[in-house]
Protein backbone atom coordinates (compact mmCIF):
# COMPACT_ATOMS: atom_id res chain seq x y z
CA UNK A 1 0.00 0.00 0.00
CA UNK A 2 1.45 3.37 -0.61
CA UNK A 3 -0.21 7.33 -1.20
CA UNK A 4 0.21 8.12 -4.26
CA UNK A 5 1.09 11.99 -4.78
CA UNK A 6 1.40 14.13 -7.82
CA UNK A 7 3.43 17.02 -9.23
CA UNK A 8 1.62 20.78 -9.18
CA UNK A 9 3.57 23.89 -10.18
CA UNK A 10 2.41 26.72 -8.09
CA UNK A 11 2.85 29.96 -6.53
CA UNK A 12 4.74 29.89 -3.48
CA UNK A 13 1.72 29.68 -0.17
CA UNK A 14 3.29 32.81 1.23
CA UNK A 15 2.72 35.04 -1.55
CA UNK A 16 3.16 35.03 -5.27
CA UNK A 17 5.78 37.12 -5.52
CA UNK A 18 8.28 34.56 -6.92
CA UNK A 19 8.59 32.24 -9.68
CA UNK A 20 6.23 29.41 -9.66
CA UNK A 21 7.95 26.40 -7.77
CA UNK A 22 7.13 22.61 -8.23
CA UNK A 23 5.53 20.69 -4.83
CA UNK A 24 3.77 17.19 -4.17
CA UNK A 25 -0.09 17.30 -3.69
CA UNK A 26 -1.80 14.03 -2.81
CA UNK A 27 -4.14 12.36 -5.34
CA UNK A 28 -6.93 10.44 -4.07
CA UNK A 29 -7.23 7.36 -6.62
CA UNK A 30 -10.57 5.70 -5.63
CA UNK A 31 -14.29 6.97 -3.19
CA UNK A 32 -14.54 4.27 -1.05
CA UNK A 33 -18.66 3.90 -0.19
CA UNK A 34 -20.32 3.33 3.38
CA UNK A 35 -21.24 -0.29 1.86
CA UNK A 36 -17.75 -1.07 1.20
CA UNK A 37 -16.63 0.28 4.62
CA UNK A 38 -19.42 -2.12 6.41
CA UNK A 39 -18.06 -4.78 4.46
CA UNK A 40 -14.04 -4.42 5.55
CA UNK A 41 -15.89 -3.62 9.08
CA UNK A 42 -18.21 -6.80 8.83
CA UNK A 43 -15.23 -8.67 7.56
CA UNK A 44 -13.21 -7.95 10.33
CA UNK A 45 -15.43 -8.34 13.27
CA UNK A 46 -17.98 -10.98 14.41
CA UNK A 47 -20.96 -8.89 13.01
CA UNK A 48 -22.87 -9.44 10.63
CA UNK A 49 -23.31 -7.34 7.58
CA UNK A 50 -26.73 -6.02 8.54
CA UNK A 51 -25.73 -5.48 12.40
CA UNK A 52 -22.37 -3.15 10.89
CA UNK A 53 -24.72 -1.38 9.19
CA UNK A 54 -26.94 -0.36 11.69
CA UNK A 55 -24.33 0.45 13.67
CA UNK A 56 -22.74 2.96 11.16
CA UNK A 57 -26.15 4.16 10.97
CA UNK A 58 -26.35 4.54 14.65
CA UNK A 59 -22.99 6.01 15.12
CA UNK A 60 -23.95 8.72 12.40
CA UNK A 61 -26.68 9.96 14.43
CA UNK A 62 -25.09 9.99 17.78
CA UNK A 63 -22.21 12.00 15.80
CA UNK A 64 -25.39 14.34 14.29
CA UNK A 65 -26.85 15.14 17.61
CA UNK A 66 -23.12 15.58 19.41
CA UNK A 67 -22.70 17.84 16.93
CA UNK A 68 -26.29 20.08 16.79
CA UNK A 69 -25.29 20.21 20.67
CA UNK A 70 -21.84 21.65 20.16
CA UNK A 71 -20.50 19.23 20.85
CA UNK A 72 -16.79 18.02 19.49
CA UNK A 73 -16.24 14.28 19.43
CA UNK A 74 -13.23 12.73 20.05
CA UNK A 75 -12.12 8.80 19.24
CA UNK A 76 -9.42 8.11 21.50
CA UNK A 77 -6.39 8.89 20.60
CA UNK A 78 -7.44 8.73 16.88
CA UNK A 79 -8.91 11.62 16.80
CA UNK A 80 -11.55 14.61 17.14
CA UNK A 81 -14.15 15.91 14.88
CA UNK A 82 -15.32 19.02 15.64
CA UNK A 83 -17.75 22.47 13.93
CA UNK A 84 -16.40 25.35 12.82
CA UNK A 85 -18.04 27.74 10.88
CA UNK A 86 -17.26 30.32 7.88
CA UNK A 87 -19.18 33.81 8.12
CA UNK A 88 -19.41 37.40 7.52
CA UNK A 89 -17.31 39.67 9.38
CA UNK A 90 -19.03 42.76 11.29
CA UNK A 91 -17.35 46.20 12.25
CA UNK A 92 -18.78 45.53 15.84
CA UNK A 93 -19.02 42.88 18.37
CA UNK A 94 -23.01 43.99 18.64
CA UNK A 95 -23.38 43.29 15.09
CA UNK A 96 -22.13 39.78 15.00
CA UNK A 97 -25.05 37.12 15.22
CA UNK A 98 -26.16 33.96 13.90
CA UNK A 99 -27.56 34.79 10.72
CA UNK A 100 -23.52 36.14 9.70
CA UNK A 101 -22.77 32.36 9.79
CA UNK A 102 -23.00 31.05 6.28
CA UNK A 103 -21.52 27.57 6.47
CA UNK A 104 -20.61 24.78 8.72
CA UNK A 105 -18.01 22.51 8.41
CA UNK A 106 -16.58 19.37 10.19
CA UNK A 107 -13.16 19.31 10.81
CA UNK A 108 -10.97 16.70 11.82
CA UNK A 109 -7.85 16.55 13.98
CA UNK A 110 -5.98 13.36 13.75
CA UNK A 111 -4.47 12.39 17.60
CA UNK A 112 -1.44 10.64 18.56
CA UNK A 113 -1.93 7.16 17.30
CA UNK A 114 -3.23 8.17 14.04
CA UNK A 115 -0.16 10.69 13.33
CA UNK A 116 1.99 7.85 14.24
CA UNK A 117 0.43 5.34 12.37
CA UNK A 118 0.85 7.65 9.45
CA UNK A 119 4.42 8.29 9.85
CA UNK A 120 4.97 4.48 8.51
CA UNK A 121 3.41 5.54 4.99
CA UNK A 122 5.24 5.35 1.35
CA UNK A 123 4.54 7.65 -1.13
CA UNK A 124 4.72 6.87 -4.69
CA UNK A 125 4.58 9.46 -7.37
CA UNK A 126 1.19 9.01 -10.07
CA UNK A 127 2.99 8.34 -12.98
CA UNK A 128 5.02 5.78 -11.49
CA UNK A 129 1.50 4.07 -10.74
CA UNK A 130 0.44 4.42 -14.53
CA UNK A 131 3.37 3.12 -15.37
CA UNK A 132 3.21 -0.02 -13.65
CA UNK A 133 -0.89 -0.41 -14.39
CA UNK A 134 0.21 -0.60 -18.00
CA UNK A 135 2.85 -2.76 -17.50
CA UNK A 136 0.48 -4.62 -15.53
CA UNK A 137 -2.02 -4.77 -18.71
CA UNK A 138 0.78 -5.43 -21.15
CA UNK A 139 1.10 -1.99 -22.61
CA UNK A 140 4.90 -1.99 -22.31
Amino acid sequence: MAIVFKKTEECNPQGCTTSKMWYPSLKTLNKVSERQIIKEVSDGTMLSRRDTAKAMIEFKKVMLRNFLESNSIELGNWGVFSLTCNGEGSNSKEEVSASKIKELNVSFTAGKDLQESLKAAIFIAEESVLSDSYSILGFF
